[in-house]
Order: C-alpha cells, then sequence, then structure tokens
C-alpha cells in the first residue's frame, strides 16, 4: 500500500512499555480505515494534525489509573464550561 504521508502518533512521558502493542495495533486499524480515495485525498492533504485536548489527556490518566475516581473526573471536567454542558 502507498504511503499517505507522514503521521505522527503521541506517547506521553514517562512511557509505559504496556501501551506500544496497543498503540500499534490502533495505527494499523486506522490504516485499514482509510481506503477510500476521498479519506486518503482528505487525510494525505493536512499540513497538520490537531491536538489532543488537555481535559482529554487528563480525564484518560484518571480512568487509566488505578486511584482513579468519578470525583477526579468530576473535577476535571467542571473546569471547562463547554464539556460540563455536554454532560449535562
Amino acid at each position: 500500500m502507498e504511503s499517505i504521508g507522514v503521521t505522527h502518533q503521541f506517547l506521553a512521558k514517562p512511557f509505559d512499555s504496556k501501551q506500544l502493542q496497543p498503540t500499534i495495533q490502533r495505527a494499523c486499524t486506522l490504516q485499514e480505515l482509510v481506503q477510500t480515495e476521498v479519506l486518503r485525498s482528505l487525510v494525505g492533504g493536512m499540513n497538520t494534525i490537531p491536538s489532543v485536548p488537555r481535559l482529554h489527556t487528563e480525564i484518560k490518566q484518571v480512568v487509566e489509573s488505578d486511584a482513579g475516581s468519578m470525583k477526579a473526573i468530576s473535577d476535571i471536567i467542571t473546569q471547562n464550561l463547554g464539556m460540563t454542558a455536554k454532560v449535562m
């Protein structure tokens, strides 16, 4: 399959080596999804890839943490009025 351009996967430090295999599997799955010519053209024409929102990263860290709680997630969500409105 022809390359559609440069793709980046961000792995935050400190990096947990257990994340590597799921990250590679996700990248391969995404590659399989980019099979239509229209989608390939759109993705290939992108100059930049949007960054993951800070709140998403924080919530993901809490959810994946053994010490994570609904209170911690709630505290993160209430920091953002737009996200709070969507949850309500």
